[in-house]
């Protein structure tokens, strides 16, 4: 998601260690979708992407080029609103109606609550289609008043649009934020592309219809267009294809903390990346020898409610009256997403300069484990695959071995030879067919190599 914080985004980076993966670069959704919609498409485009998915929502207004240029101009969302408010609207209607009719409250069983949640998305599903639909869960409750209670309503995809309506409306008003950072009205870019299941619900695609003028476009499927997006930016990484090049913006500014619980951005939000940004500050009191940085993250003017990322210092500063020592500070994103910060004593030159890692909330010891354990069931993994490849491949030859002997069964006078492997396969047979079952990997490779040769034998008698 493209609003994701540092911390959100090393965590997506962790989970691609843990599985294995060497992370060269994450991507932003709406960029990803970008790429798909405009990969070859030989045409200058102002594109905005609205991305509803389940659990986030973004938009970014992307400018594409006919020579595969993908710049992106602003970024904005909520990272705490998709399609699971939806499902949790629909819930609550549920929930109330049932108390209104039972005087039974589902809120304290855990279970009911979940067969509820799924429900709830099946019907919000199903009113993408439909103008109405039925919930039915039997026995909800196995022990009401007057015994087990069943829930049997009916929604419309009006009521379901009346349920929403607001959700909906706030992704208009960050649509809006993003045009006003692009220095754009609703009328000013040229297509509309939705990515995300959530957009499939029609209020969704009419309110964005309406509010940017123009039908979204159709031409990607919501579902595939970031993989398909991110396959393409690979492939580009990977040099297996030109024509590919992409400018991204930061979502969030970064800045440091300063006196009086101040927040100083020197990264803003939205600014093109890679990027250097040098920004002076000077010391605040008489005397000080040392500058102690906190690097935030965050749009609050107050520090104490941005997202603290790491702190640092320069020390060694020469004593002087406070505001006499200058000290730059800058801010480095690279073209990975790869964030910097360093302090120069611009008197003496001194240096102090670290790399913002964020944090998941995971140690390299706790990586390390999962890394480990993912590995460690990747190979039980695959040994399963292996024995079950072992076991159906015996069973098949079982199956044909049988068919065959029915087939020389039918011979009234056989040759010795004949004889010979119909009894060597049936011996075989009897042995292997009773063990497929529960036989380990070795016994599974010993008697599919009986069953080969016992095959290899048969087959010139039973066709």
């Amino acid at each position: 998601p493209a609003y994701f914080s540092d911390s959100q985004r090393q965590a997506v980076r962790d989970a691609g260690l843990i599985a294995g993966l060497d992370v060269l670069r994450i991507v932003n959704e709406p960029t990803a979708a970008a790429i798909a919609y405009g990969f070859h498409r030989g045409e200058d485009k102002t594109i905005a992407v609205y991305d509803l998915g389940g659990g986030t929502f973004d938009v970014s207004i992307v400018r594409v080029t006919r020579d595969g240029n993908f710049r992106v101009i602003a970024t904005t969302g909520d990272s705490f609103l998709g399609g699971e408010d939806f499902d949790e609207r629909v819930m609550e209607w549920l929930v109330d109606a049932f108390e209104a009719e039972h005087q039974v409250s589902l809120r304290d069983s855990p279970v009911a609550m979940q067969r509820l949640r799924q429900a709830a998305q099946k019907a919000k599903c199903e009113l993408s289609t439909e103008t109405q639909t039925e919930i039915q869960l039997p026995f909800i409750v196995t022990e009401g008043p007057t015994g087990p209670l069943n829930m049997h309503y009916r929604m419309s995809r009006e009521q379901l649009e009346g349920l929403t309506e607001d959700l909906i409306e706030r992704t208009i008003e960050i649509c809006d934020h993003a045009l006003q950072h692009a220095n754009l009205g609703s009328r000013g870019v040229d297509e509309v592309v939705l990515v995300g299941g959530q957009t499939r619900m029609p209020a969704v695609a009419r309110a964005v219809s309406k509010h940017f003028g123009k039908a979204p476009s159709k031409s990607i499927h919501p579902d595939e267009c970031v993989a398909v997006g991110a396959a393409i930016q690979g492939a580009a990484m990977l040099r297996q294809i030109e024509d590919v090049n992409l400018e991204d913006v930061t979502a969030h500014s970064l800045g440091i903390a300063t006196a009086g619980d101040v927040f100083d951005p020197i990264i803003r939000a939205n600014t093109r990346v890679p990027c250097r940004v040098p920004s002076l500050f000077t010391t605040s009191r008489d005397g000080q020898d040392r500058l102690k940085i906190v690097v935030l993250e965050g749009e609050s003017a107050r520090a104490s409610e941005n997202h603290s990322l790491q702190e640092f210092a320069l020390a060694g500063l020469r004593s002087a009256p406070a505001g006499s020592v200058e000290v730059e500070v800058a801010f480095t994103i690279d073209e990975n997403g790869i964030f910097s910060a360093s302090a120069k004593d611009l008197e003496t030159g001194q240096e102090t300069r670290i790399e913002i890692t964020g944090d998941s909330g995971m140690s390299q010891q706790e990586l390390q484990q999962l890394s480990d354990e993912h590995a460690d069931y990747l190979e039980m993994r695959r040994g399963e695959e292996l024995v079950e490849g072992l076991r159906q491949s015996a069973e098949t030859l079982v199956a044909d071995l049988e068919r065959a002997l029915d087939r020389l069964g039918t011979i009234v006078k056989k040759s010795e030879a004949a004889q010979q492997a119909e009894d060597n396969a049936r011996e075989v047979l009897s042995r292997a067919k009773p063990r497929l079952s529960g036989a380990g990997r070795g016994e599974l490779a010993e008697h599919l190599v009986l069953l080969e040769d016992a095959a290899r034998q048969l087959d010139p008698f039973s066709r």
